[in-house]
């Protein structure tokens, strides 16, 4: 199983430093077309800045985003992870956390980022080598049909079928929210 620090090697980071104005930062995130930041001071990280920052702390009290930095207005309270941990790890702490991005650090030093998106295509492509193996199964021993477990990423909530539900029964997840559950 991949970890996060396999997942992360020799991607970019696209950290700033928390001097920079919010319109600087988000002209960056725009150039760069990403969602969140992580904000640095040498090499270590001290905050994380997103578009949901920009919306409530910045745009929703009507402050200038070309006065502002964001340093004021990023997010210091952190979700964290290590590169040792494994991807579903992660994912299940974004989930719990309600966040989108996470940084990955070691001893205070960012080493990479990941958006929810990236650990979601991760578990996607996993899951459907998986997939593939079981219906080679299925075709080898002549088996009618097979079911799987499937967990929302949401809620928890547990579904057995041949594929995912279009939408979680308890939350209304879409499909996407969904992953095959491992025993």
């Amino acid at each position: 199983m991949q970890t996060l620090g396999e997942l992360v090697d020799g991607r970019p980071i696209f950290a700033l430093r928390q001097n920079l104005t919010v319109r600087e930062a988000a002209q960056h995130m725009a150039s760069k077309k990403i969602g969140a930041v992580p904000v640095v001071e040498g090499a270590r990280l001290v905050g994380v800045f997103s578009e949901r920052d920009l919306v409530t702390r910045v745009v929703a009290p009507g402050l200038d985003p070309g006065k502002v930095t964001i340093g004021q207005v990023m997010t210091r309270n952190l979700v964290i992870a290590e590169p040792d941990e494994t991807y579903e790890v992660a994912l299940d702490r974004m989930v719990r956390g309600h966040i989108r991005h996470l940084p990955v650090v070691v001893g205070g030093r960012l080493v990479g980022f990941v958006s929810f998106r990236d650990l979601v295509l991760q578990d996607v492509a996993l899951k459907g080598t998986a997939m593939k193996m079981m219906v080679s199964a299925v075709h080898l021993t002549g088996a009618a049909t097979v079911t799987a477990l499937w967990r929302c990423c949401r809620c928890g909530h547990l579904e057995q079928a041949d594929a995912p539900p279009d939408r979680c029964p308890h939350c209304s997840g879409p499909r996407e929210e969904f992953v095959l559950k491992e025993d």
